[in-house]
């Protein structure tokens, strides 16, 4: 089956000309739409949210923040052996960063 857009979850590789691109990797956390009137004209469907990282042509990691996009143009979703040889021996960290709880608005 043929994807047509991205999905929360999933791990993409983005490929031009059937070569991976300078776009590095994209981890998609959510899928959303925006509410009525608050919509781009570029982002009138769904948006994928994320983080990317890319490898500098050294093999340094290069993470890259913050992500989104409307456009699911040369992006495949790639499968864990796939993420191991991109990844390579990239140190993984040892727990996640603490979360920080949301505060309540007071007037």
């Amino acid at each position: 089956m043929t994807e047509s857009f991205f999905h929360a979850g999933g791990i993409y590789r983005h490929y031009q000309n059937g070569t991976p691109s300078s776009e590095g990797l994209f981890v998609v956390v959510h899928v959303g739409r925006a509410p009525e009137g608050f919509a781009h004209p570029a982002e009138t469907g769904d948006v994928a949210f994320g983080w990317r990282r890319a490898t500098a042509p050294d093999g340094t990691p290069v993470p890259l923040g913050s992500h989104t996009t409307p456009d699911f143009t040369g992006w495949h979703e790639i499968d864990d052996t796939e993420l191991a040889a991109v990844l390579g021996d990239t140190p993984v960290p040892h727990r996640a960063p603490p979360a920080h709880p949301r505060h309540k608005h007071t007037d």
